[in-house]
């Protein structure tokens, strides 16, 4: 069973304090990269689309079409790219009725308010949910390290994001607990330069393509 959606008031907050750290975020605007899948798997394989902002690597893709059992169809991925921006893509994904729909989305909607990005992100999940089982990856801002309770606390908007996004009927991809983990072994999550405190680095494509192909796999 899928937990309730959160409060609004509750996940207005959370977002409140994302927007503050993404307002820089792909500036330069809208840039596209597509690709198709050339791995070859014997046996039954989970189709998969990948439709995304730039949280969604190309090379992140590529790692998840490598997995066992998926074979990724088409991937697409627009640096700066906002829903609407990304909504013909998902429509021209769904319409191919793949087993599952990768996406993520949202962060560059952040510009025009955050009730109205939470908004949109939970009418397209619950909208998509009925085509095909979506799994939206959900980003992580750059945070301070400290204790477990201090990172808890400082990380707590993005856990009500990814139950916010889980209630409105997807499966969540959670670059929270790949950045711990890789937290735990001394291991950098986020990418070098201006955009790092936004985008996750090469280092963290294995743990996330292995987190996207998890619940891929729990789509079945």
């Amino acid at each position: 069973m899928r937990p309730h959606l959160l409060p609004v008031a509750a996940v207005l907050a959370a977002v409140l304090a994302l927007a503050a750290c993404s307002s820089g975020a792909d500036a330069s605007g809208p840039s596209t990269s597509s690709t198709t899948s050339t791995t070859v798997d014997d046996g039954p394989q989970i189709t998969v689309r990948v439709v995304a902002d730039s949280e969604v690597p190309d090379g992140v893709s590529r790692l998840l079409d490598q997995e066992h059992g998926i074979e990724v169809q088409s991937m697409s991925s627009t640096d700066g790219a906002t829903m609407a921006e990304l909504d013909p893509t998902v429509d021209a994904a769904l319409a191919e009725q793949p087993d599952v729909l990768v996406y993520s989305g949202g962060t560059n909607d952040l510009k025009t308010g955050p009730l109205q990005m939470l908004s949109g992100v939970e009418e397209r999940l619950g909208r998509w949910s009925k085509d095909a089982c979506v799994v939206m990856a959900v980003p992580i801002f750059r945070y301070q390290r400290g204790t477990d309770a201090e990172v808890a606390e400082r990380t707590k908007g993005t856990r009500l994001l990814e139950q916010g996004a889980a209630g409105a009927g997807a499966e969540v991809a959670s670059y929270l607990d790949v950045s711990l983990a890789m937290d735990r072994k001394g291991e950098d999550f986020f990418a070098e330069g201006p955009l790092g405190d936004l985008h996750p680095g090469a280092a963290a494509y294995p743990g996330i393509a292995d987190a996207i192909a998890a619940q891929v796999r729990a789509c079945g």
